[in-house]
């Protein structure tokens, strides 16, 4: 699952534990109700977990690219029929 996906699968999780929330307001939750909302809470967890991760490995990416980037400039302008010349 891509992250845009995983967002909004989050995202529609969340908005209907809003709804639930509501719906019951302040009277007494059923046991199917909080076997609901667990349900739901341990799914938006497990995605929160995803999310990070892969947020986490993006980052990690960037800055790969990032460090490398001049290095990588530098091989791009080398003459390669002149061993030492930087264009």
């Amino acid at each position: 699952m891509k992250l845009h996906e995983m967002k909004q699968k989050r995202n529609i999780i969340a908005k209907d534990m809003r709804a639930l929330h509501d719906k019951i307001g302040d009277t007494p939750w059923t046991d199917e109700q909080r076997t609901q909302w667990n349900a739901a809470k341990s799914e938006l967890d497990a995605l929160d977990e995803r999310i990070a991760r892969e947020e986490e490995l993006r980052r990690q990416d960037q800055d790969y690219i990032h460090e490398n980037e001049p290095e990588q400039r530098q091989q791009q302008n080398r003459d390669p029929s002149k061993p030492g010349s930087t264009g």
